[in-house]
């Protein structure tokens, strides 16, 4: 069997196309036959083949001896699922959203959205790419309306503030197209269709959304933000002879551009055959990384690191105890600086890593959270009452899809941790899945909680409250 794919990701988001990038690319890797999940996600595009990873799922892989490969975007700097092979997908420039470069291993491997975002010639990385544009563009749904008059032009905006923006190079009926407040895609498309122009100091998707609207795009560079916009590297991913851009509103300029509207969408289906060889390309590359790794030898370890372990492990108790003291009284960082000490003392305990994990939650750092929960469970694979306690902390950060997938994951394999149910009640509730929820309750109350408890009570309670 080969390699699983782990990709780390973000809520499905029509304003975002790194986010439906991501989402895609899961999607065309389990139609070619791969396995490949999403992480740290809680909502998906039912439209698409992309199944949320679950801590089940990670212990299956590591029962069978499966290597997983994990994918990041740039705007991830570490390896924070911990995973053996890496795979960077630069869906932007490096270091341009998160203000540093990714801390990668020498054995990583790197793909790129596009060549914009190539690194420099002193790089000798090879130039592998990646591009689902073809995959993620609703080519019907940005299409021309034939019947619908264009009346103004559109100017689009992102990280650059509207206060930067000299208006009185633009013209006066320009209507602001801002990012902050993102429209549905529909919204969208039709807001496209009745634009004349799109004025654009960002290199954006929105772009390509408006040439296949039939609008025109004038692209700008500003100059307190040249980073952000159209320049000869970002310039080459738009070939003028393909795509309806000009670099002025002359006249001249803009019929220039607009002759070449009709062949956008061809353009990209066109790309389809390039993105399958891509993707080929992309499941050998990480699958023969994945190949090549040996399983860990295992090593009788010696007296004395016996002994060594012993006497850091009773310096992690206390530690510890101060660490859940602090937790306890909300003080995070006191906390975080005990575990840190303890996790030094004893880098196997579990309990240790599972308040690193819980740490994180109140961060809201689900990454990080993953690799710590991860971590406990590998060393010590029967709390599942860790998941219950880390559910819980993710109730009250709002999590409750996260700490809804958790808690089945807990009673799966132990049916008997009835303090999870009235979680899983309260997650279904927040989720908004109250049928669903009122069902369990009379489910639990007639079977499983016969005798009078407080976890019965506490069930009750909630099923009034519904």
């Amino acid at each position: 069997m080969n390699a699983p794919y782990y990709i780390f990701a973000y809520d499905w988001q029509d304003k975002s196309e790194g986010v439906r990038a991501l989402h895609h690319l899961c999607s065309a890797l389990n139609e070619s036959g791969e396995e490949a999940w999403l992480s740290f996600v809680e909502t998906v595009n039912p439209k698409l083949n992309t199944p949320i990873l679950q801590l089940d799922v990670c212990a299956r892989h590591e029962e069978e001896g499966r290597h997983a490969i994990a994918v990041y975007p740039e705007v991830v700097l570490d390896n924070v699922m911990d995973a053996p092979v890496v795979a960077h997908w630069i869906l932007n420039k490096e270091g341009r959203i998160a203000g540093k470069h990714i801390n990668a291993d020498p054995e990583d491997l790197f793909f790129y959205y596009s060549p914009m975002f190539f690194p420099d010639e002193t790089d000798s990385r090879p130039r592998d790419l990646l591009n689902t544009a073809c995959r993620h563009h609703d080519l019907e749904l940005f299409s021309p309306d034939p019947k619908r008059t264009r009346t103004h032009p559109l100017l689009y905006i992102n990280r650059i503030p509207e206060s930067e923006i000299d208006f009185s190079a633009l013209p006066p009926d320009v209507e602001v197209l801002s990012n902050l407040l993102p429209l549905p895609l529909p919204e969208l498309a039709e807001k496209l269709r009745g634009a004349t122009l799109l004025y654009t100091y960002e290199f954006s998707g929105t772009c390509t959304l408006a040439m296949l609207c039939g609008c025109p795009v004038i692209a700008r560079e500003h100059p307190r933000y040249p980073q952000l916009g159209f320049t000869a590297d970002t310039l080459r991913a738009y070939p003028q002879k393909q795509f309806a851009y000009a670099l002025s509103d002359t006249p001249e300029a803009i019929a220039e551009a607009r002759a070449r509207l009709p062949g956008i969408a061809d353009n990209l289906r066109a790309d389809e055959p390039r993105f399958q060889a891509q993707l080929t390309r992309f499941i050998q590359k990480t699958q023969d990384a994945a190949a090549a790794l040996k399983p860990p030898v295992l090593r009788q370890p010696s007296r004395s690191k016996f002994l060594r372990d012993r006497e850091h492990k009773k310096e992690c108790a206390p530690l510890l105890a101060q660490a859940q003291a602090h937790y306890a009284a909300g003080e995070n960082d006191a906390a975080f600086e005990k575990l840190a000490q303890a996790h030094q003392k004893n880098p196997d305990e579990p309990q240790v890593l599972l308040y690193l994990a819980l740490i994180a939650v109140r961060a809201r750092d689900f990454g990080t959270m993953q690799k710590f929960i991860l971590a406990a469970l590998r060393r010590a694979p029967d709390r599942h009452d860790f998941l219950v306690t880390l559910a819980e902390e993710l109730l009250r950060t709002g999590a409750a899809e996260l700490a809804r997938n958790f808690l089945n994951t807990a009673i799966g394999k132990s049916p008997g941790l009835l303090g999870a149910y009235p979680l899983l009640v309260e997650a279904m509730r927040q989720s908004g899945q109250t049928a669903e929820a009122k069902a369990l309750c009379r489910f639990l109350l007639a079977d499983r909680l016969r005798a009078r408890s407080p976890i019965r009570t506490r069930i009750e309670s909630l099923e009034m409250e519904m």
